[in-house]
């Protein structure tokens, strides 16, 4: 076992499922961190992160009592506002388009869901009303092909740059 020789690609992924607003000011500190040291071990290293979004209105954590649900957009905005105000948070990260470029990401990719827990919940009989399937969420909150966020726009940002500097 040692050091690898060369990171070309580093990825780090992420998700935020409830208390959005503690939770997003993580992520965004996280990806700031990894893509700086990402880029100090080497500046050529290709650094992208991937954040997944819940925008369930309901939420069950397997960390809490079974019967403590959590409601996401209680006040005045709902679930879908909350995961798009997350979204817009994260294009504050800038992309960077070469190695000589400013600090940033070269990629970063955003899928929000619709997922609420509640199938593996103990007491899920109780609530038949607020359970729904996992799905991607509508369009907002999710990304419409072509936005910088877009999970293909991630994938193909990440083939651009390996290809420029790792020929």
């Amino acid at each position: 076992m040692a050091p690898p020789v060369i990171i070309q690609i580093a990825i780090e992924l992420k998700s935020i499922w409830t208390e959005h607003g503690k939770a997003r000011l993580n992520r965004l500190r996280d990806f700031n961190s990894f893509h700086g040291y990402a880029h100090s071990y080497s500046p050529d290293t290709v650094a992208a992160a991937y954040l997944v979004v819940n925008s369930a209105t309901h939420f069950w954590s397997p960390l809490r009592p079974p019967n403590d649900i959590t409601t996401h957009g209680r006040a005045s905005k709902t679930a879908r506002q909350l995961a798009q105000e997350t979204v817009d948070k994260f294009r504050s990260i800038h992309l960077r388009n070469s190695s000589a470029d400013v600090p940033g990401m070269e990629a970063i990719g955003v899928t929000v869901v619709e997922h609420d827990n509640l199938a593996i919940n103990p007491n899920a009989a109780q609530y038949p009303t607020l359970r729904r399937p996992t799905a991607v969420a509508p369009i907002p909150p999710s990304l419409r092909i072509g936005d910088p966020l877009h999970y293909e726009s991630m994938i193909q940002r990440i083939c651009n740059a390996y290809t420029q500097r790792f020929p």
